[in-house]
C-alpha cells in the first residue's frame, strides 16, 4: 500500500494547497517592556463556533534579526483578577523565531494549535520571554481594548513585567498584534523547524488517523493542478519547480507526529506540503527555514 501511494504521487506531481485562516489584528505598538518575561494579558472567546489558533503574530521589543521566544500561558475563564499568581495557569506552548523589529508583529507558528469552544472565556499571558513585548493602550482616551470579528472577540487591558505575574504591573494596556485561527477544529497542519542546511523537525496535526501521506518539496509555491492517478483534479500549492516527492509516513493513531530529516543547502528557502491518501486531503505549505 505504501509503495502504491509513493508510485501515485511521484507520477502525478502531487503538491498540496493550502488551508484557509482568519486573522484578528489590534492596532500598533506604542509602549513596551523590554525586560525578559514581560508579558501581555489577553481574554479570548470564540463567538459563532469552535476556532482554532495557529499563529500569534506578536511586536518584540527588540531589533530585527533577533532571536525572540513566546511562551503562551493558559487559564480557563478570563485573566481578570488572575493576573497576579500562576495558579490555575499552565504553559500550553513556547515558540522561538526571530524578530522582524519593534514596529511590526513577529509571527510566532505554534507548536500546538490552541482550540477554543465556543461561548468559552480562555485567559493568556503572551509572555516575551526571550526579547520583551510591546502593546498599545497608552494614546487615546478611552483606549481601545476590545477588537472583534465575526468569530472571536479579543480583550485585552493589562501588561506586567518580568517575571511572570509577579513583575510591575501596567494598566491601560493591550496586545498588540494578531491572532490567526481557523474556524472549527483545525484543518491538516504541517510546521517546520530547525536550520537549513542541518536538521529540521516537522510537525503535522489533524490528519485522518491511520493513513499514510506523502511529503513533498517544491522550490516556489504555485497552484499546479495533479493531472491523473488517485488524486486527480487537486489543485496544488506547489509549483512544478523541482516538485518531488520526499518521504511517504504514516498519519499515526492519532493524526498527529513528527519526523525529523536532514536538509542539504539545496532545500533551503524551498517549499515543503503534505498530502494525504487515499483522501487527497492537503495541508498548508511550509518554507524550509
Amino acid at each position: 500500500m505504501k509503495r502504491t501511494i509513493a508510485l501515485s504521487i511521484a507520477t502525478c506531481l502531487i503538491a498540496v494547497g493550502s488551508a484557509a485562516a482568519d486573522r484578528l489584528s489590534t492596532a500598533g505598538p506604542n509602549n513596551g517592556r523590554s525586560d525578559a518575561g514581560a508579558g501581555i494579558f489577553v481574554d479570548l472567546t470564540a463567538d459563532s463556533g469552535q476556532i482554532s489558533i495557529s499563529e500569534i503574530g506578536m511586536v518584540s521589543s527588540t531589533s530585527q534579526g533577533t532571536p525572540v521566544r513566546l511562551r503562551v500561558w493558559r487559564r480557563t475563564g478570563s485573566y481578570v483578577g488572575f493576573d497576579g499568581t500562576s495558579d490555575g495557569w499552565s504553559v500550553v506552548d513556547q515558540v522561538d523565531a526571530i524578530s522582524v523589529g519593534n514596529a511590526d508583529p513577529t509571527p510566532f507558528i505554534l507548536n500546538n494549535p490552541i482550540t477554543l469552544d465556543q461561548g468559552q472565556v480562555t485567559g493568556f499571558l503572551f509572555e516575551g520571554e526571550i526579547g520583551g513585548v510591546r502593546y498599545t493602550g497608552t494614546s487615546g482616551v478611552p483606549p481601545q481594548t476590545t477588537w472583534t470579528d465575526s468569530n472571536m472577540t479579543l480583550f485585552s487591558d493589562l501588561a506586567r513585567g518580568g517575571p511572570p505575574f509577579s513583575g510591575s504591573r501596567f494598566t491601560p494596556r493591550c496586545f498588540s498584534g494578531y491572532i490567526e485561527y481557523e474556524v472549527g477544529p483545525g484543518s491538516y497542519r504541517i510546521r517546520i523547524s530547525g536550520t537549513c542546511p542541518g536538521t529540521v523537525t516537522i510537525n503535522w496535526d489533524n490528519a485522518t488517523p491511520n493513513r499514510q501521506q506523502g511529503v513533498l518539496f517544491a522550490s516556489s509555491q504555485g497552484n499546479f493542478v495533479i493531472p491523473g492517478g488517485i488524486c486527480a483534479g487537486t489543485e496544488l500549492g506547489l509549483s512544478n519547480q523541482n516538485l518531488r516527492l520526499v518521504n511517504t509516513l504514516g498519519t499515526g493513531a492519532n493524526g498527529s507526529g513528527s519526523v525529523n530529516g536532514q536538509a542539504g543547502t539545496s532545500a533551503c528557502g524551498g517549499f515543503i506540503q503534505f498530502v494525504e491518501a487515499p483522501s487527497c486531503q492537503t495541508s498548508n505549505v511550509v518554507q524550509v527555514p
